[in-house]
């Protein structure tokens, strides 16, 4: 792994980065701009890993996700939630292990982020909702009204409320895959476009004299 890189490169690394946090920014903040799930922090947290080739860029998507957690706090009263800055340090740190592997390993590390996205935030949910059954009449789970969002669910403090928990957030892991995907894919493109490299080398292809 390099220790050093050229100038250029990490001039290419933080225009991307700075274009990323920018539009990252505006989809946690404003109103209207939010696709559940469908996010870019997961793909400019694991852009930080192997672009950057450094573990304390981990601390560039953590540091955004504190700065709109804090405005969404103090604005909606929207709670910060420490499983996903757990999982924005994972995605970077398996960033980190892709920065000399092929594309497609690449590629599955990033999904294998989104799945620990996934299993993580929800247990995490899960932590922080769930009741005692006889609360519910029983039933795993059920639809509340709530302060601060549409509606809340609470769940079972069972393991079948925590089943019916990964169940009702099925849906939102196709959009947690895809959005870890296109916004990769956005992230390498505003690379190759930037970067004064007609491939994106030295920041998209580590040479073989590199160790």
């Amino acid at each position: 792994m390099a220790k050093n890189r050229q100038p250029e490169s990490m001039q290419t690394f933080g225009t991307v980065v700075a274009i990323a946090l920018v539009y990252s920014f505006c989809y946690r903040i404003v109103p209207g701009w939010v696709i559940p799930n469908l996010a870019p922090i997961g793909a400019l947290a694991f852009y930080c890993g192997y672009a950057g080739n450094r573990w304390a860029f981990a601390l560039i998507p953590v540091c955004l996700m504190g700065l709109t957690d804090t405005v969404l706090y103090f604005t909606v009263g929207y709670p910060a939630v420490p499983s996903v800055y757990v999982s924005m340090v994972v995605y970077t740190l398996l960033g980190l292990v892709g920065v000399t592997l092929s594309w497609g390993s690449r590629a599955g590390l990033l999904l294998a982020g989104s799945v620990f996205f996934f299993v993580v935030t929800n247990f995490g949910n899960w932590l922080i909702s769930r009741v005692p059954s006889e609360q519910l009449g029983g039933a795993t789970y059920a639809v509340l009204p709530s302060a601060i969002y549409p509606f809340e669910i609470k769940y079972a403090n069972d393991i079948w409320g925590l089943f019916a928990n990964y169940g009702m957030a099925l849906g939102f892991l196709g959009r947690t895959l895809a959005g870890d995907l296109g916004f990769s894919a956005v992230l390498v493109s505003l690379t190759l476009a930037i970067s004064a490299h007609p491939y994106g080398k030295p920041l998209l292809v580590r040479s073989k004299n590199q160790s």
